[in-house]
């Protein structure tokens, strides 16, 4: 899947700068934050999900789970 963003000037010079630190391409390094911010999400949704229905709980976060096609 191909993704285009329309970043500002400013935005794109500050990713640029991380991913050179990082040793990865912009595109790389863009993509290693979005990966880790589906993480961050399921993480967080597994948390809720143990708080409400107990620990162990495993939620099923597949697409045919959340979506009545």
């Amino acid at each position: 899947m191909t993704l285009t963003l329309d970043l500002t000037p400013q935005a794109e010079a500050k990713l640029s700068e991380e991913a050179a630190r990082a040793g990865l391409s912009l595109d790389q390094y863009a993509l290693r934050l979005l990966m880790e911010k589906i993480a961050d999400s399921a993480d967080w949704v597994q948390k809720l999900a143990d708080e409400v229905a107990g620990p162990g709980y495993v939620a099923d976060l597949s697409r045919e789970a959340i979506y009545a096609d």
